[in-house]
């Protein structure tokens, strides 16, 4: 029955998704730097999370 279960694969192999939302951290694109993604892309690595979803609302 559809609905019952839901599954991520990548190139035909499931994976587990652990991962967050990235809203924007500034109004304003050029308001963040390099070191500003690296350093929240790296809190999300030491996290575990191998997946992040990027909100383009807010761009």
């Amino acid at each position: 029955m559809g609905g019952e279960r839901f599954r991520c694969l990548v190139n035909g192999r499931p994976i587990f998704a652990k991962g967050a939302h990235w809203i924007p951290a500034h109004s304003f694109v050029v308001g963040l730097g390099r070191t500003d993604y690296e350093r929240d892309l790296r809190a999300a690595v030491e996290a575990n999370m191998n997946m992040i979803r990027v909100w383009g609302g807010g761009i």
